[in-house]
C-alpha cells in the first residue's frame, strides 16, 4: 500500500495541490530565467483607436417633415465621447446614443455651408485624443518586433530550421529546399504591422468620405435648383412672348425675332440705333450693319438729313476709320437715337430693352 493510500482523502488532496503549486513555481521560475537571458517578454496586442472605428455614412431622412432629405452621418465610439473632457464644441450638432457608438448627423443643405466645415473638426478631436494611444501602440510594435526576433534567434540556436528538403510536388523526381509554415504561424500571432502614419492616414480616409458625400449631394441639389429656376424662368419667358405677341398683333406660333422685327419697324430711330449698336459690337464686316440701318431710315425733315449725313460719313470714310466706336462715338451715335426714340414712345423702347434680353444674335 502506498504511504498516499494510507492518508485521508483530505490530506491527499492537499498535498497534491502543494506539488502543484511546486511545478507551477518551479515552471514560473524557468520563465523568468528565459526572459532574463532571451530578453523575452510577453507579446502584447495592439491598441484599438478611436479613429479606426469612426465610420462615415450617407443617409436619407424618413421621418414626416423631412422626408428625402440626405444627411451625413458620423458614429464615433463611446470611448471617445467618454474620455472627451469637454464636450461642448459636440453640442451644436444632432447627437444620438446608440449600443457602442455615439452619431452625429448633419443635413447636406446649401445654408450648412460653414457648419459643414465645423463639422469636420470632430475628426481633428478624435485625432488628438488617438495620440496617446497611438504612441502606445508604436512602443508595442517596437517591444513585439524584438520579441520576434529573439524568438527566431532562438530557435535558430538550438538547431530548428525554417527549410527541409522534400519533394514540391507529387510527380517531382528530385528534392528541392522547402520553406516550413512555423515562421509565418508564429509571425502572425505577434503584430508587428502598425505604420507611424497610420492615424494620418486614416484621419485623410475620413475627411475625404466626408467631402466626396457633402460635394456630390451638393452637386445635385444646385443642379435640381438651376433646373427648376431654368423651367421657371422658360415659363416666364414664355408668359412674356405671348403678351408682346398679342400687344404687337403676332401670331402665336412666332418668336422674339419676329416681335423685335416689329418693334423696329415702328420708330426709325430705333431701328438706326439697333444697327449702329450692332457695329460697335462687331466690325469683322466693315461697317455693313450701320448700311443696314441707313437704308431703312427715311429722311422726312431736317434733324434726319443731319443723322443721315453724320451716319453716311462715316460709312463712306470706313476705309480710313475701321473701327465700329465711330458710332459710339460720333454726334448721333446710337445712345442719342435711343433717347429721340424713347422722347417718341417710350413705351416701344422698354418693350426693345426686354425683347433683347431673350435675342442671343441679331
Amino acid at each position: 500500500m502506498s504511504v498516499w493510500e494510507s492518508y485521508s482523502i483530505e490530506r491527499n488532496f492537499d498535498e497534491l495541490v502543494e506539488e502543484i503549486q511546486k511545478v507551477k513555481q518551479w515552471t514560473m521560475n524557468e520563465i523568468k530565467k528565459l526572459e532574463e537571458s532571451t530578453n523575452l517578454k510577453k507579446i502584447q496586442q495592439l491598441k484599438s483607436t478611436c479613429l479606426s472605428e469612426t465610420q462615415v455614412n450617407l443617409r436619407e431622412d424618413s421621418s414626416w417633415y423631412s422626408k428625402g432629405n440626405k444627411y451625413i452621418m458620423l458614429s464615433v465610439p463611446k470611448d471617445f465621447y467618454e474620455k472627451l473632457k469637454d464636450k461642448s464644441f459636440l453640442t451644436q450638432f444632432t447627437m444620438e446614443n446608440g449600443w457602442d457608438a455615439v452619431h452625429f448627423r448633419l443635413y447636406v443643405l446649401e445654408e450648412n455651408e460653414e457648419k459643414f466645415e465645423e463639422f469636420k473638426k470632430i475628426i481633428d478631436i478624435i485625432y488628438e485624443v488617438d495620440q496617446e494611444i497611438h504612441k502606445e501602440n508604436l512602443r508595442i510594435v517596437e517591444d513585439n518586433r524584438k520579441i520576434e526576433k529573439t524568438i527566431f534567434d532562438i530557435l535558430e540556436t538550438i538547431g530548428i530550421r525554417k527549410t527541409y528538403y522534400g519533394y514540391k510536388t507529387s510527380r517531382s523526381t528530385k528534392k528541392t529546399e522547402l520553406y516550413y509554415h512555423f515562421p509565418s504561424e508564429i509571425k502572425k500571432q505577434i503584430p508587428t504591422s502598425y505604420s507611424e502614419d497610420v492615424l494620418d492616414e486614416r484621419k485623410k480616409d475620413l475627411l475625404n468620405q466626408i467631402n466626396r458625400y457633402w460635394e456630390q449631394e451638393i452637386s445635385k441639389i444646385r443642379e435640381e435648383r438651376l433646373k427648376k429656376e431654368q423651367e421657371q424662368k422658360e415659363i416666364e419667358e414664355n408668359r412674356k412672348l405671348a403678351f408682346l405677341l398679342a400687344k404687337y398683333d403676332l401670331s402665336l406660333g412666332w418668336d422674339w425675332y419676329d416681335v423685335l422685327d416689329a418693334i423696329l419697324d415702328k420708330n426709325k430711330y430705333l431701328r438706326l440705333a439697333h444697327y449702329l449698336e450692332k457695329n460697335r459690337e462687331d466690325w469683322s464686316d466693315g461697317c455693313v450693319y450701320a448700311e443696314t440701318g441707313l437704308d431703312g431710315f427715311e429722311v422726312e425733315n431736317e434733324l434726319d438729313q443731319k443723322i443721315y449725313d453724320c451716319i453716311h460719313f462715316y460709312i463712306e470714310n470706313w476705309f480710313e476709320y475701321m473701327d465700329g466706336r465711330v458710332f459710339r462715338d460720333c454726334e448721333y451715335n446710337y445712345s442719342v437715337l435711343y433717347g429721340i426714340a424713347e422722347e417718341q414712345d417710350a413705351n416701344l423702347v422698354s418693350d426693345y430693352y426686354e425683347v433683347m434680353k431673350y435675342i442671343d444674335e441679331y
